[in-house]
């Protein structure tokens, strides 16, 4: 495997594309109900993954919602949107990482059944 110089770093850190703001806001708001995230350099590696999974996700199911869950091939047969692969994909990623760092589990409750305010 050859070593990357510099200029082929600053490049590629140049075509990383930001995290959406909803996703900024999403990871913030994980690292507020998780603090101690931030102390695990690993935890931390996996939710910033988990991030980018968000929205790639995002931009897939933006793309369906305009385009329409079939498109027309070039024989103009409908076939499966090539952007729901990708919307699988980022789906499964996203939520392996947030099991990864055990956050896919409902929070604790105080006792069983339901949460109080609910009902009558």
């Amino acid at each position: 495997m050859r070593q990357l110089d510099e200029r082929q770093r600053a490049e590629r850190r140049a075509k990383v594309k930001p995290l959406s703001p909803a996703a900024r806001s999403l990871r913030a708001a994980i690292i507020k109900e998780y603090p101690s995230l931030k102390d695990d350099s690993a935890a931390m590696s996996y939710l910033a993954a988990a991030m980018k999974a968000y929205d790639l996700a995002e931009d897939a199911q933006a793309e369906v919602d305009a385009d329409g869950l079939t498109v027309k091939d070039r024989y103009g047969k409908p076939r499966a949107h090539p952007a729901l692969k990708i919307l699988r994909d980022a789906r499964a990623e996203y939520l392996f990482f947030m099991k990864a760092m055990n956050l896919d589990l409902e929070p604790l409750q105080d006792g069983p059944g339901r949460p109080p305010g609910h009902g009558h």
